[in-house]
């Protein structure tokens, strides 16, 4: 199995960045790329600091991936929630950038015993897309229409798209 450096060029902004709180593990060594509240600290919001059951976890899909990869609260509790009544906090928030950050994102889950939640827009009204797992966000990223063949009423998509994307699309195609 080989494995890919840790990405450069990772740096941190704002609060993070001027010492305003204790980071740990994989953002303490600058392993990974900080994005949302963690990276740009206005004022209010979540700590930084990672719980040490899942830092490892953190670190190794930090440099897995070239994507974004939150584990601060503020994303996790974002990510707790989706459209029905449930509320489970995941244990981090990957935004992959290709199929290769998935199957790199999957691979370290797997290898954490951790599972794995794919998740689009999150309108699930029966919460699929919440849960104590590793949420693979494809709506940042992966939302492209890659084929749409009216003739055949067919599409080839990437996993974030949503119903209305793909219906805008075929509007104005028609």
């Amino acid at each position: 199995m080989t494995s890919r450096p840790a990405r450069a060029g990772g740096r941190l902004t704002g609060w993070a960045a001027r010492g305003g709180g204790r980071l740990t593990g994989w953002a303490a060594r600058g392993g990974g790329r900080l994005t949302g509240r963690t990276a740009h600290r206005g004022g209010g919001g979540a700590s930084p600091v990672i719980e040490p059951e899942v830092a490892a976890l953190a670190d190794a899909l930090a440099r897995a991936v070239e994507g974004d990869v939150e584990f601060d609260d503020y994303a996790r509790h974002l990510y707790s929630r989706d459209a029905s009544m449930y509320s489970i906090r995941p244990r981090g928030v990957v935004a992959p950038r290709h199929a290769e950050d998935v199957v790199a994102a999957v691979r370290v889950a797997a290898e954490h015993g951790v599972a794995v939640l794919p998740r689009g827009a999150g309108t699930s009204l029966a919460g699929q897309t919440v849960g104590d797992a590793v949420v693979l966000d494809f709506s940042r990223y992966m939302c492209a229409i890659l084929e749409l063949d009216a003739a055949t009423r067919t599409a080839r998509v990437q996993p974030g798209v949503v119903q209305d994307q793909l219906n805008g699309r075929r509007q104005r195609t028609s």
